[in-house]
């Protein structure tokens, strides 16, 4: 499982083109994530041009009950 979440409402955003500038904070998030042959426990920060934290991902992996 992955969530990510990103608040685009500060300065860096404003400067930028919005939809470019979450776009390559979602390529960071792909890069980190691509090299894990299975999604475990883990939480990262994300942060803006700006060095700011702007949100996270977080990875998991979904447990199913036996039958």
């Amino acid at each position: 499982m992955l969530e990510v979440k990103i608040e685009t409402g500060n300065a860096a955003f404003a400067e930028l083109n919005e939809g470019a500038h979450a776009a390559e904070i979602l390529r960071e998030v792909a890069d980190r994530i691509e090299q894990e042959s299975k999604l475990s426990e883990d939480s990262r920060g994300l942060k803006d041009l700006n060095g700011n934290t702007i949100g996270f991902f977080k990875t998991w992996t979904e447990q199913r009950e036996e039958a």
